[in-house]
């Protein structure tokens, strides 16, 4: 299986690589950290070319709305039990976005969310997703 983490600053971390990177950057990394480059980051796994996705969007305060993406497939946003979050807005690749209320997780929820990812290439059932 091709296995890629792709960080905001556009580093790449392959295969075996990867969950090592995604658990140090979701975990310890800041808002000045994750403003830098695009803004995002990305699990992708399969095709690099149409890859499953799981993309990663920080709020600035410690929490991430996560998109778990196939090709052709509208994505899935992760989200909260119960809803309670307030809406934030980001900048990915220096354009504004909006992070709708109830759809941020903790770092740990992000972080558990991409160990499943890599195992089934599927959203973690964990979480809620719509």
């Amino acid at each position: 299986m091709y296995l890629c983490f792709r960080a905001p600053d556009g580093a790449e971390f392959l295969g075996d690589a990867a969950l090592p990177e995604v658990e140090a950057r979701l975990g310890r990394s800041g808002a000045s950290y994750w403003s830098t480059g695009s803004g995002d980051a990305a699990l992708w796994a399969d095709n690099p070319y149409d890859p499953v996705q799981l993309q990663f969007y920080f709020d600035g305060d410690g929490r991430f709305q996560l998109r778990f993406v196939e090709p052709g497939e509208m994505p899935l946003l992760s989200r909260e039990r119960p809803p309670k979050g307030a809406a934030a807005r980001i900048l990915v690749g220096g354009d504004p976005m909006e992070l709708e209320a109830g759809t941020l997780v903790s770092r740990q929820a992000a972080i558990s969310a991409a160990r499943h990812f890599i195992a089934h290439l599927a959203p973690d059932p964990a979480l809620d997703w719509a």
